[in-house]
């Protein structure tokens, strides 16, 4: 299942859709297979945004489909389809006409990076098609309150690097204090913002021990292993998802885990200076 709410399908009091593996082909592209889905409610009927269900009742195996493309014109001229971010690419109808997200086509263009591999270039193309089309989607639908950076998109690996301590920032420290109180998109989000506010300020406070974890820990691989697992995967959420409540949901396993490891942090600081000032005490009488 999945979160309809973060794509639109689903209101927020009642969110769940599931998604269901219908055929399966090699990766044409990035991955190595290529999964084709259908979506259903969380009552298991065929969801209104399903129109696959209904062509599986006309389309039998008499039906052929196919598709290639090389190149395509525009009114800017003639795209190579090696140089474009296929994942940035949101085209649209209009009088007849084929028209692109804005109406610029520079935004389809990915910036290969020399210095990666192109498999691995690719898979950061894919993360700033992901960013671009979660902007596009909230802005058109004007469900645009949680989104953060939303002039900030991607052309390059390069850029995609250089936004990591934004993103990083984002990861661990929002909602930030100035949204807490702000109105959401819906009601039930509004009440949501207000609920974090204490949740937030805990989590702050136990940030402050930081220090101490890395001090008594810094030298054992076992806390290495999940911060480092935990804060790459929280700090891509905030590279590909410019959406505050989606960041909020989907690190919350990963942020628990580090939290976690920071409240035993606190507990053996605490102890420490208890044993020490008790020691002074013996000491002194």
């Amino acid at each position: 299942s999945f979160d309809g709410s973060s794509t639109q399908q689903a209101e927020g009091g009642s969110s769940d859709c599931i998604i269901i593996p219908v055929q399966q082909y090699d990766g044409p592209l990035f991955a190595d297979e290529l999964i084709m889905c259908e979506v259903q409610t969380g009552e298991h009927e065929t969801h209104p945004s399903n129109t696959r269900a209904e062509a599986a009742a006309t389309v039998t195996d008499e039906w052929w489909f196919g598709f290639e493309q090389e190149y395509f014109f525009t009114d800017k001229g003639v795209i190579n389809q090696d140089k474009i971010n296929f994942e940035h690419v949101q085209p649209y109808k209009k009088e007849g006409k084929l028209h692109f997200q804005n109406n610029d086509v520079s935004e389809l263009y990915w910036n290969n990076s020399n210095w990666l591999p192109k498999s691995l270039d690719m898979k950061f193309s894919t993360i700033a098609g992901m960013r671009k089309a979660t902007l596009d989607n909230h802005i058109q639908n004007k469900q645009n309150k949680s989104i953060i950076d939303k002039n900030v998109s991607f052309k390059s690996a390069t850029e995609v690097f250089n936004y990591i301590p934004r993103a990083a920032q984002i990861a661990f420290f929002s909602p930030f204090p100035e949204q807490w109180l702000q109105e959401g998109s819906m009601e039930s989000t509004t009440v949501m913002r207000k609920i974090v506010v204490f949740e937030m300020l805990l989590i702050y406070i136990i940030f402050l021990f930081i220090p101490a974890a890395f001090f008594y820990w810094k030298n054992k691989i076992e806390f290495w292993i999940p911060i480092m697992f935990c804060t790459s995967v929280m700090t891509l959420y905030a590279i590909a998802i410019p959406n505050i409540g989606a960041i909020y949901r989907y690190r919350y396993p990963y942020l628990m885990i580090l939290i976690t490891i920071l409240i035993v942090s606190a507990c053996n600081f605490i102890y420490r200076r208890v044993k020490l000032n008790n020691s002074k005490n013996i000491i002194h009488d």
